[in-house]
């Protein structure tokens, strides 16, 4: 593994999942967000966990298990140059590439698994890609599209290479290795895909929002003179709200007296025994610290998430 090779002010293979909406981790905005911070010369890296280094230390084996096990040769692993697609603005970078001499992949259903559950044909070039995660491994061996599926796919239209292997280490315990085809029905929506990204990277139009979150991003400047009106139609929308804000309460209320009472039984207990349950009430511990001088940092505003509902009295007032 060399690191990331793709400009930051770009779509890339990694994050075709985030682009596509199918990723838990980001929203489309966000990775757009990020692009045009990139665009602009501001620097979006940040350093990588303890999990992703991890991966990276495994990566090499993992490749080169996946190589044996399917009888790849000339494998390559030390990548340096990233892959660029023909004609959209697209790049990726490449965990690693292998050779397949008319290598017949037959699915056994525990460790080698392939796209539609029959055997497939290798030929020629192909690309491996690795990954580590702490989830259980899938039933079916048919990998989450965040989990390099999508990747993949992007990688194939890159290199026009035939053929991908999706190497996933399961809780360190379990590699399962998903064999995979080009797709070129991906490959015609990938190209509308793409370009609109692009479009909105240079003119810096987002997408529609999907979460709270987004909406903050993208509706950063509240302007205190902008009032917007609502209409009959819109009520159910603070109902819901206001609802759910009172069954939160009251669910708060009814967890706080159950756990009071709990506290109250345990006393200076730290764990608690039942046949059916298992109840700590721990503590947490906190260094002494040197007295700190908080550097300076520029003044700032930044969009609330949540906005305020109150219901208004004979149709008076508001909040």
């Amino acid at each position: 593994m060399v690191g990331k090779l793709t400009k930051d002010s770009m779509a890339s293979c990694s994050i075709l999942p985030v682009i596509f909406n199918k990723s838990p981790y980001q929203t489309p905005n966000e990775a757009l967000d990020r692009c045009i911070k990139a665009r602009k010369g501001e620097n979006v890296r940040t350093e990588q966990t303890v999990i992703q280094k991890m991966g990276d230390k495994l990566e090499p084996l993992i490749l080169q298990l996946t190589a044996e096990e399917l009888g790849l040769s000339n494998l390559e692993t030390d990548i340096t140059i990233p892959v660029q697609h023909e004609s959209l603005p697209l790049m990726g970078s490449v965990d690693g590439i292998a050779y397949a001499d008319n290598i017949v992949i037959t699915p056994d259903n525990e460790t080698v698994f392939t796209e539609d559950g029959e055997p497939v044909v290798l030929q020629g070039k192909g690309i491996l890609e690795s990954k580590a995660t702490a989830v259980f491994a899938p039933d079916d061996g048919v990998p989450a599209d965040y989990r390099g599926v999508l990747q993949c796919k992007g990688l194939m239209a890159c290199t026009e290479y035939d053929w991908a292997v999706v190497a996933v280490l399961y809780r360190s315990t379990m590699l399962q290795l998903y064999v995979m085809r080009r797709d070129f029905a991906f490959e015609r929506e990938l190209d509308t895909v793409i370009t609109d990204f692009n479009d909105r990277i240079v003119t810096e139009e987002y997408y529609a929002p999907t979460t709270t979150s987004d909406a903050s991003r993208i509706y950063n400047q509240a302007d205190q003179e902008l009032t917007y009106e609502f209409t009959d139609d819109d009520e159910q929308l603070f109902k819901t709200i206001a609802h759910v804000d009172e069954q939160m309460r009251l669910l708060k209320e009814l967890k706080d007296k159950a756990t009071l009472e709990i506290q109250k039984k345990m006393g200076n207990a730290t764990i608690g025994t039942h046949q059916n349950w298992h109840i700590r009430w721990g503590s947490k511990s906190y260094k002494a610290q040197p007295e700190k001088i908080i550097p300076a940092k520029d003044a700032y505003t930044i969009r609330n998430k949540t906005v305020q509902i109150k219901r208004l009295e004979d149709g008076v007032g508001q909040s």
